[in-house]
C-alpha cells in the first residue's frame, strides 16, 4: 500500500491512491491486515484484479461522484475493495454483489465507531438487495412523520431499483392523519388517496378508494388513516411486500404495530420483507425511554434495520464511516452490484 501523503484536494482519481489522510482511519492496521488476508497486496493489486474484469476505477469513481457530488476518496475506494471482494467471491447476482460490496465499505470504516459496531454499511447492503429483487414489487412507508428528504430518497432508490431490473416499483405511503401526508402531497407532488373503511364481519377492510386503475404507478400514493387496524387494512389492499416502518418514539404506537401484525398475517401466503427506518434527532428523556420500547419491538419483527437514513456525507463521516450520503451509499451500491455481476460468468456459483 502507498505510504506517500497525498492530500484530499490532489488525490488523482484515476490512480485512487489510497493513504491514510484520505481515508481517515483511526487504524489504518485493520485495512492492512484485511488486504494481507484476502491475499491482496499491495494496493495496487486489488486496483489490477478490478480492472482485469474491464470494470474500471474512474467509472466507478463517477458512479459513486453521481450518486453524491459530497463523497470522498475514502468511499471510492471502498467501493473499488467491495467489488474486488465480490469478483473474488464470483458473486454473479446483484444482491449477492451488492452484500459483498458494502462489506468493502465496512471494512473502510473506523474501528469501534457507531458506525462499525452498528453495521451500518451491511445494512445498506441487505437493502440494496432487497430493492434489485425480481419479486418486491410493491414498497409501503409506514410512519406517524416522515422526513420529506428522506421519503424522496427512497422513492428514488424504488424508482432506480425498477429501472435496473427492469420491473416498476409501487410505493405508497401511509400516514397516521390527514396532516401527516399532506407535506408530501404538497413538497413532492405525490397522489393522495380518499379512503373508505367498512368494519363489518369484526374486522377492517377498505370499501372504497379513489384510486383510478389507469394510474401512473411510478408516482407515490398518500393514504391518511386514523388507526392500526386502518393501516393494516391498506397494506392488504395494495399487497405491499417490502414494508418499511419510520422508527423513533412514536412508531410504538402505530408504524411497529401496523407493519409487525400485517406481516404475521400474510406470512405464509406469501414473500414479504419488513424493514425499520432508524430515525435520527436529539432526544429528551421520555422520548429515550420510547426509543429503547421501540427498538425492543424492532427487535421482535423486522427483517432488516437501515441506520442513519437520510444523514449527508459529512455527518456519515461523523459516525465512522465513509464520507457520503446514506441514500448516496445505497444508489451506487445497486449501480455497482449490477455492474459487478454482469462482468463475471453466469454458470459460476456463488
Amino acid at each position: 500500500m502507498s505510504r506517500c501523503r497525498i492530500g484530499k484536494e490532489r488525490a488523482r482519481i484515476n490512480d485512487l491512491v489510497l493513504t491514510p489522510n484520505d481515508w481517515e482511519l483511526d487504524d489504518p492496521a485493520f485495512f492492512e491486515a484485511r488486504l494481507r488476508d484476502a491475499r491482496f497486496e499491495p494496493w495496487q493489486s486489488v486496483l489490477d484484479f478490478v480492472e482485469s474484469h474491464d470494470i474500471h476505477t474512474k467509472g466507478v469513481a463517477d458512479v459513486v461522484r453521481c450518486a453524491d457530488a459530497a463523497a470522498g476518496t475514502g468511499a471510492i475506494c471502498g467501493f473499488v475493495w467491495g467489488i474486488a471482494n465480490a469478483l473474488k467471491a464470483r458473486a454473479n447476482h446483484p444482491c449477492d454483489a451488492a452484500t459483498w460490496i458494502a462489506g468493502g465499505l465496512e471494512d473502510m470504516s473506523v474501528p469501534d465507531s457507531c458506525a462499525r459496531t452498528s453495521r451500518i454499511a451491511m445494512g445498506y447492503g441487505e437493502f440494496a438487495a432487497l430493492l434489485l429483487r425480481r419479486w418486491s414489487l410493491v414498497m409501503a412507508i409506514v410512519g406517524s412523520d416522515f422526513n420529506v428528504d428522506v421519503i424522496a430518497g427512497l422513492a428514488g432508490l424504488a424508482r432506480l431499483a425498477g429501472s435496473l431490473r427492469g420491473q416498476g416499483w409501487e410505493v405508497l405511503l401511509i400516514g397516521i392523519g390527514d396532516a401527516v401526508g399532506q407535506r408530501l402531497v404538497d413538497q413532492l407532488g405525490y397522489t393522495p388517496v380518499d379512503v373508505e373503511f367498512s368494519r363489518e364481519f369484526g374486522w377492517c377492510r377498505v370499501a372504497r378508494t379513489s384510486l383510478s386503475h389507469d394510474r401512473d404507478i411510478s408516482v407515490p400514493v398518500v393514504f391518511p388513516v386514523s388507526s392500526v387496524e386502518e393501516g393494516i387494512a391498506v397494506l392488504d389492499l395494495m399487497t405491499a411486500n417490502v414494508c418499511i416502518a419510520v422508527s423513533g418514539p412514536q412508531a410504538v404506537t402505530f408504524a411497529h404495530p401496523v407493519v409487525a401484525t400485517y406481516a404475521r398475517q400474510v406470512r405464509g401466503g406469501r414473500l414479504i420483507r419488513t424493514v425499520a427506518l432508524e430515525s435520527s434527532g436529539a432526544k429528551d428523556g421520555e422520548s429515550e425511554l420510547m426509543d429503547q420500547i421501540s427498538n425492543r419491538m424492532v427487535g421482535m419483527y423486522a427483517d432488516l434495520q437501515i441506520r442513519a437514513a437520510g444523514l449527508d456525507a459529512e455527518a456519515m463521516r461523523s459516525i465512522g464511516l465513509v464520507r457520503m450520503s446514506s441514500i448516496g451509499v445505497i444508489e451506487a451500491l445497486m449501480r455497482l452490484a449490477c455492474r459487478t455481476a454482469s462482468a463475471l460468468p453466469k454458470g459460476l456459483a456463488h
